[in-house]
């Protein structure tokens, strides 16, 4: 039997309308709107009966709370009253109330009408599951991975307790479709769904079908030790399933690789970068070898990841080694490593790299020139230890390009993913303050600074510094509203010496100095910029700055 919630003051409304529903339904009651919001929560009933008057908070005032609650919004409520005007009933319809039932009640018109929206209630909440359901495996999909996460989400923020995602990708499943056929690679998917969907230990724990190949697992409550212990039977439970697959190069049957990651989530910290850093898991597991989990990453121990940083000074690292510093730096060689890596997403073609690499000079035999400078540069790399050096550059059909099979970290496109994560219109300022200054610690300066400059870099540098400063300015932003003028203060000393001509920045330094009591010290900034400005381009500082002058000389 579903499950009704009454709630109401009056122990005779209840008794009444108990006994009408009672050989229909299970019945809670409660007799204040408080109390009612917590077993709506707790119980989930298909249909609420909700008084109007009631002492210390009206009907009016939990619906409005039911409503702004995800687990309780879609519940529907039936409004109980005596009440007969117009006003009321247009107001509880505005809340969001689906009828009327008014009093002394008519145990048929009851009985109709909850009967009536407890039925469509359930109807749509059938729909709704079979839209929430992957076609092939039957398993939750994508929209079911999005709406049921958010919600556990926030409970373990407001629970404090821990909160594990690992993402499941089959081994070599592109090579499985093309030797064996759709069909029979879908039925590997479908195998594997039910595999990981049986050994869940927990009822709250669950899977979905995140993209392709791609599963993802949520575990609740699960501390990391023994969620490690469950991903490893997971990923042991689908070897053991023995699905023979000949062109796997690492076991001639079908098995997965998987990335996780536990934590207890704090206010303010987003679930997508848990899923970022879970993806970049599973992102190792496979370079590393595939059929294996990856928890945690520890980059000094690691020899298999390269880290490129290209915001300031171009650098190379194997682990914690830095391999920069002894590389046998031929212009050339280095231009040409640089060159590929900017453009990883691309096949270059020979011309186009002989045109980089020998601008406007007469090469005789380039391509043989290009050939052998390539040859140069997998041998130096190999001989300095580079994971994967002979592969690390692809040559086929007249092109060149990196290859993005092998696990490669560059910090500028982490700051772009970071810079483009924190400008969507959904997230809190908390969130997008942490993830600006995740990108500002990112950014030791202009793309490939210390590098000799080239035709081809400039839109590039002067794209990340595009991101730069929108970053800058709006962390500074958001550090104005929250009054946080010490760390405005820390920021503003730091940049302002390369942005010496910024006046947002400028904006920011001198409202804090006034906001903390340094009117002369505010002055003496503004004078500063001022004169910089009139020097250097002949102009008077903008509206916002001379404004801040005038509150000062007030």
């Amino acid at each position: 039997m579903e499950r009704i919630l009454i709630i109401d003051d009056s122990v005779a409304n209840i008794k009444i309308l108990s006994n009408i529903l009672a050989k229909d339904y299970k019945v809670s009651i409660c007799k204040n709107g408080k109390e009612g919001i917590k077993q709506a929560i707790e119980q989930a009933p298909i249909l609420i009966l909700l008084d109007i008057i009631m002492p210390e908070m009206d009907g009016f005032e939990v619906i409005k709370k039911l409503k702004s609650i995800d687990s309780t919004k879609d519940i529907p409520v039936i409004f109980i009253t005596s009440l007969t005007d117009d006003e009321s009933e247009e107001r509880g319809f505005s809340l969001g109330a689906v009828d009327y039932i008014i009093k002394p009640f008519n145990p048929i018109i009851v009985k109709a009408r909850v009967k009536a929206h407890s039925d469509l209630y359930l109807y749509r909440k059938e729909i709704e599951n079979l839209a929430m359901l992957d076609g092939l495996t039957g398993i939750g999909n994508r929209r079911s991975y999005d709406r049921h996460t958010d919600i556990e989400w926030k409970k373990a923020i407001s629970k404090q307790y821990a909160f594990t995602a690992m993402l499941l990708d089959v081994d070599y499943f592109k090579q499985y479709n093309d030797y064996y056929g759709h069909l029979k690679g879908d039925e590997v998917l479908k195998n594997i769904a039910r595999t990981v969907s049986k050994n869940l230990p927990n009822k709250s724990d669950y899977v979905c079908r995140y993209s392709g190949e791609k599963f993802i697992v949520i575990l609740l409550g699960t501390e990391k030790e023994e969620a490690l212990i469950i991903a490893e039977k997971l990923r042991q439970a689908v070897e053991n399933l023995n699905i023979p697959h000949s062109q796997s190069t690492i076991a001639k049957k079908v098995t997965v690789s998987i990335g996780g990651m536990t934590k207890s989530p704090k206010e303010g910290e987003v679930l997508d970068d848990l899923i970022d850093i879970v993806d970049r898991h599973l992102y190792w597991a496979k370079g590393m070898g595939k059929n294996r989990v990856v928890w945690e990453y520890n980059r000094a121990k690691d020899h298999s990841i390269i880290e490129i940083s290209m915001l300031g000074d171009f650098k190379i690292a194997i682990g914690d080694k830095s391999i920069t510093s002894t590389m046998n730096r031929s212009k050339k060689m280095w231009l040409m490593l640089q060159y590929l890596i900017v453009f990883k997403d691309k096949e270059i073609t020979q011309q186009e790299l002989i045109e980089v690499l020998w601008p406007g000079e007469e090469v005789e035999k380039p391509n043989y020139a290009l050939k052998t400078l390539s040859y140069r540069l997998r041998e130096t790399l190999q001989k300095l230890q580079v994971p994967y050096a002979r592969e690390l550059i692809v040559q086929s059909g007249g092109t060149y390009h990196w290859n993005k099979g092998y696990i490669c970290r560059i910090d500028c496109n982490e700051f772009e993913r970071l810079c483009k994560k924190a400008d969507k219109e959904e997230i809190t300022k908390v969130q997008r303050l942490i993830l600006y200054k995740k990108a500002l610690k990112l950014y030791k300066g202009d793309f490939l600074q210390g590098t000799v400059p080239e035709q081809w870099m400039f839109s590039t540098q002067t794209y990340y510094h595009s991101l730069y400063i929108k970053a800058l300015h709006s962390t500074l932003k958001i550090l104005q509203e929250q009054e946080k003028y010490e760390e405005i203060h820390s920021i503003c000393r730091s940049v302002l010496q390369k942005e010496q001509f910024d006046e947002e920045i400028y904006y920011y330094f001198i409202d804090m100095l006034i906001k903390i009591g340094k009117p002369q010290e505010a002055l003496k900034a503004y004078k500063h910029i001022k004169a910089m400005l009139h020097k250097e381009f002949g102009t008077q500082p903008y509206e916002k700055l001379t404004e801040l002058y005038n509150e000062i000389n007030q």
